[in-house]
């Protein structure tokens, strides 16, 4: 899908008009259900965070074990000599 080139003013426009229909859709909703919502949002964040947080162990674990490896290859290079 190509980007549309919008003027600040039709950017506002739209940002505005979102604002708007997002106030008139929780007017409509029940407690219950925005309830719901924001739970849903709230898991959404959190499975992000941790996938996060998992990628970035998993690197560092990574990287640690390359470490090791070296380590132990240049121990057996000393050895064979």
């Amino acid at each position: 899908m190509a980007k549309l080139k919008l003027s600040e003013a039709a950017r506002e426009f739209f940002r505005e008009a979102g604002r708007r229909a997002v106030k008139a859709r929780m007017k409509k909703l029940t407690p219950e259900q925005r309830t719901d919502i924001a739970r849903a949002a709230a898991k959404a964040r959190w499975a992000k965070v941790k996938n996060e947080k998992m990628i970035t162990v998993r690197k560092q674990t990574t990287e640690k074990i390359q470490a090791l490896l070296k380590i132990a290859e240049a121990r057996d290079r000393r050895t064979k000599s």
